[in-house]
């Protein structure tokens, strides 16, 4: 009887694991769908189906946070690659090119959200980096980048493509 019970409840462990899972990945499904939506919306661009990285960067971010990210893009090694999108969101192209400088205009592809429309999206979040990373057309990789909690994630993630 008490085997009976241990499978009972390891099948319903499962079946709520499941549910669980789909739940997550119905959410990951959801943000990607929402940032290919307003990437082609500001841009005409669509995700290639080649491995790229995009970094939205709203420009309500501390101006001392926008240095330090400012410091890490400067700072990778690697140049001209084809698939590191910036997303220069502000209410104004101005403001985002007082941002940019020609060390950030030659490593990066630069993308401008002129009207900041991402706070129309569903992964806004007030004074954050988003960091998405897709993989053979797919979103493999997303999360809110702040200062203060994962930088070191970040920058790994940034220099280890």
């Amino acid at each position: 009887m008490n085997t009976r019970k241990y499978l009972t409840n390891a099948f319903w462990g499962l079946v709520l694991l499941f549910f669980l899972a789909c739940k997550q990945t119905g959410a990951y499904s959801d943000i990607a769908a929402d940032f290919e939506s307003y990437l082609n919306h500001i841009s005409g661009q669509e995700i290639s189906g080649q491995n790229e990285i995009y970094l939205v960067l709203p420009m309500d971010i501390c101006p001392s946070c926008l240095e330090k990210i400012k410091g890490l893009l400067e700072a990778q090694s690697f140049r001209g690659d084809p698939s590191v999108y910036l997303v220069m969101s502000s209410k104004t192209k101005k403001e985002a090119n007082f941002f940019l400088n020609d060390a950030l205009r030659g490593k990066y592809n630069i993308i401008y959200d002129k009207r900041f429309e991402v706070v129309n999206t569903s992964f806004y979040k007030n004074s954050m980096v988003y960091f998405f990373k897709y993989e053979e057309g797919r979103l493999s990789q997303f999360f809110y980048f702040n200062l203060a909690e994962n930088f070191d994630r970040f920058a790994q993630q940034l220099g280890g493509r």
